[in-house]
């Protein structure tokens, strides 16, 4: 039995899932390393 692009739509969207949360970790480590920087930039020229 062979997969085909057909069969692969009736799976699960398990790897949309994970590509999702993947996107959302990337989307948080920039947010936390922009704020960072940010927040260190301000201290450090206090």
């Amino acid at each position: 039995m062979e997969q085909t692009p057909q069969d692969y739509q009736n799976l699960p969207p398990e790897g949309v899932l994970n590509e999702m949360a993947d996107w959302r970790e990337t989307v948080i480590n920039l947010i936390t390393r922009i704020g960072f920087c940010c927040c260190y930039g301000y201290f450090y020229d206090e």
